[in-house]
């Protein structure tokens, strides 16, 4: 934090690790050189790749599921997907707080892929 000692306002740290946001986790820095926040996010490998996974299904079916708002697209089986991703997001946090494995080494992003193209087809499909 000395690095922005000299700013105009003190640094803030946000922890989503012990309040999570919609399954989001991570260490948000708040720093403010010339008076702008810059937002520094502190992430595990894990918690950063559900947030990339996250995102992408947000640019599919709406960005409002980062809030806790329905799916603006893809119906039930989105809804389902979203429910999914925030229990992968608590096998997470559980599996870090326990020095366990997360559960998401079988995971790949060809696979993430195939869920939001199998559920594009639904939704053409509806």
């Amino acid at each position: 934090m000395t690095t922005f000692a000299g700013a105009p306002r003190a640094p803030r740290i946000v922890d989503r690790r012990v309040k999570p946001v919609h399954g989001y986790r991570a260490v948000h820095v708040i720093v403010y050189p010339d008076r702008f926040p810059i937002e520094i996010q502190v992430r595990t490998r894990w918690q950063h790749q559900w947030a990339e996974w996250f995102e992408r299904l947000a640019d599919q079916y709406g960005r409002g599921i980062r809030y806790g708002e329905p799916p603006l697209e893809g119906g039930n089986a989105a809804q389902q997907a979203i429910d999914w991703m925030l229990e992968v997001a608590d096998q997470i946090a559980a599996a870090e707080e326990s020095g366990g494995t997360p559960p998401l080494g079988f995971i790949t992003p060809q696979l993430l892929d195939s869920v939001i193209n199998w559920l594009g087809t639904r939704q053409q499909g509806s």
